[in-house]
């Protein structure tokens, strides 16, 4: 093996095709397939509504770059049949008509970086699993925490709640707000135990991160 490295690849521009698990089921498999080539190791991953992170270590035998780019456009591939055969009109917005390549679902130059020390390792894991936000327990007892987030133009502005699975469990934010800095609050009094996603989206901007609900 040659070293553990954090691997980051974005669908294009932010869209939220990982949401369904259909297309998750296209990443998992393409991993598993690497690791039964025994072209890398897998040691922990997590995949959002718009994007992956992996935590890995590639063999000797192969290059990083070759690794990577089969990876991506292995499952792109896959996407593109599965869009046609399930949703031709999602397909059209991943058109993009360049000169190698009629369409294109993930953002070129995914992020790579070596993770030296186990104690970088532990920290990858650790926020695959945790996340950037705990709940807390209000005085009532319910589950809660504020969300903190702020836009950086005027513009119509969601901020959604999605469980494990991708699904959507909460609004919190859409309407109109300006740029600016904004705090809202997700309550879960009704909700299990476990990873929560909440992403942002406000005109071209989206962010997504994660949270835990502990009871």
């Amino acid at each position: 093996m040659q070293y553990i490295s954090f691997f980051t690849a974005t669908i294009l521009n932010w869209k939220h095709l990982l949401l369904d698990d259909l297309y998750k089921d296209i990443i998992i498999s393409s991993m598993k397939f690497l690791v039964s080539d025994k072209r890398t190791v897998i040691y922990a991953f997590v995949i959002m509504p718009n994007h992956i992170h992996v935590v890995w270590n590639i063999a000797n035998d192969r290059k990083k770059e070759d690794v990577q780019r089969d990876f991506l456009k292995y499952t792109a591939q896959k996407m593109k049949l599965k869009l046609k055969d399930e949703d031709p009109e999602k397909l059209k917005t991943f058109f993009v008509g360049a000169r190698d390549r009629k369409y294109q679902f993930w953002e070129r130059n995914p992020l790579t970086s070596r993770l030296p020390s186990e104690e970088l390792i532990v920290q990858k894991i650790i926020f695959f699993v945790v996340g950037d936000a705990s709940l807390n327990t209000n005085n009532g007892g319910d589950p809660s925490t504020t969300i903190k987030y702020s836009i950086p133009n005027d513009a119509n502005t969601t901020l959604n709640v999605y469980d494990a699975l991708g699904q959507l469990i909460a609004t919190l934010v859409n309407r109109y707000q300006i740029a600016g800095e904004y705090e809202t609050t997700f309550i879960g009094e009704n909700y299990p135990s476990g990873v929560y996603f909440y992403v942002l989206e406000s005109g071209d901007f989206v962010s997504t991160k994660k949270m835990v609900l502990i009871k």
